[in-house]
């Protein structure tokens, strides 16, 4: 039988003239989307590498990713992080104002019994919020560092010939090479195993 190839989203080339060792589909489940912690020698340039990288977890197979693609995902993430934060402001803001009238409520009962009140009820206290869609926001560089960050990380890796580049049809691409992919992975495998 033949293998049917999937058709890659745009923005997503395979990878030609180069073959990397290893399934990157392996990879995903040890770690989280972007983060590669003392990989590099740099938080941006780890990011940098993982946007990279990332994108062929997804897919199964390793591919490269054009700068359009990265942009648009930074813009996706961006979007959906200020709608978590808001959604977590609201909340917040909406717990604070019930549990002080909760709090207005147990004092006048506790000036009206005389304290009697405070032995048989608790004092109203916030509890920890869980936002749904907390997980989905990835742990990014970028609001500290700016965007600016990744892009010059991109150029560190080039000359450090962690990833290559192809032009293609005028459009950059970027492929990460072996020796990201072993320094990752050598990373995750040192963290999982401590």
């Amino acid at each position: 039988m033949e293998e049917t190839k999937r058709e890659l989203p745009e923005g997503l080339y395979e990878i030609t003239g180069q073959t990397i060792e290893g399934n990157p589909a392996n990879l995903g489940g040890k770690m989280r989307r972007y983060l590669a912690p003392n990989t590099l020698g740099k938080a941006e340039d780890e990011e940098a590498a993982m946007r990279i990288i990332w994108p062929s977890i997804e897919q199964g197979q390793w591919v490269g990713v054009t700068w359009t693609y990265m942009v648009r995902q930074m813009l996706r993430e961006r979007r959906a992080s200020e709608a978590l934060e808001t959604e977590q402001m609201f909340r917040s803001k909406t717990q604070w104002l019930t549990v002080k009238a909760k709090r207005r409520r147990y004092l006048l009962l506790c000036l009206l019994t005389f304290g009697i009140y405070c032995l048989f009820a608790k004092w109203p206290k916030l509890v920890r919020l869980e936002v749904p869609g907390a997980d989905d926001v990835p742990i990014s560089v970028i609001p500290i560092c700016g965007p600016y960050a990744i892009a010059d990380s991109v150029f560190r890796l080039l000359e450090r010939e962690l990833i290559t580049t192809r032009l293609e049809n005028g459009v950059e691409i970027f492929f990460p090479t072996q020796e990201l992919i072993d320094a990752v992975t050598n990373t995750v495998w040192r963290t999982k195993t401590a």
